[in-house]
């Protein structure tokens, strides 16, 4: 008999990383999730890294613009490396642009030889 793995990967919205009930909840059940960095402090963002880490559940952290739609000269790229300098784990961009500008820009400031880029 074959048996299959599902894995299931959550992306968590901007508007819950303050919710620390919520995200014990999510980092307790140990599945891969995208930590959506838009609208947070760097204490915020501090807090869910630590959360999912105290539970050993992986994580990626991504840097978001939170305007709908995101004007190109907004995306502030250059925070990407600067999230993963800061955490040291993979890093990658939510982009809610009407082109593919900004997420061209965030492939090349993402791309890490021996780690995941992630995009969405």
């Amino acid at each position: 008999m074959h048996t299959k793995k599902v894995f299931f990967i959550v992306e968590i919205g901007i508007n819950h990383n303050g919710d620390m009930e919520l995200l014990e909840e999510m980092a307790s059940e140990g599945r891969y999730t995208f930590i959506s960095t838009g609208m947070s402090t760097w204490e915020e963002a501090d807090a869910a890294v630590d959360v999912f880490r105290r539970h050993g559940c992986p994580f990626e952290l991504l840097h978001c613009n939170s305007t709908y739609p995101m004007a190109v000269e907004d995306a502030n790229l250059l925070l990407i490396p600067e999230i993963r300098n800061r955490y040291n784990v993979p890093t990658g961009f939510s982009s809610h642009e009407t082109g593919d500008v900004a997420t061209i820009g965030a492939v090349l400031v993402t791309t890490d030889p021996g780690g995941t880029n992630a995009i969405t």
